[in-house]
C-alpha cells in the first residue's frame, strides 16, 4: 500500500514539474519575443450595430 502511494506521489510530482518547466519555457519565449499572445476582439465591443449596406 505504501509503495503504491509513493509511486502515485512520484508520478504526480513529475507531472507538475513537467508542467512547471513547460510554463517556464513559454514565459521565456514570450519574454524574448519569440511567441506572442493571441488577442481576440469580439464584435460585441463595437458601440454600434451595423445593418444593411455600409457606405
Amino acid at each position: 500500500m505504501m509503495h503504491a502511494m509513493r509511486r502515485v506521489a512520484m508520478v504526480g510530482l513529475r507531472a507538475f514539474a513537467t508542467i512547471g518547466v513547460a510554463g517556464g519555457r513559454v514565459w521565456g519565449l514570450a519574454a524574448f519575443g519569440f511567441i506572442n499572445s493571441l488577442v481576440v476582439i469580439s464584435g460585441l465591443t463595437k458601440p454600434e450595430i451595423t445593418t444593411g449596406y455600409q457606405t
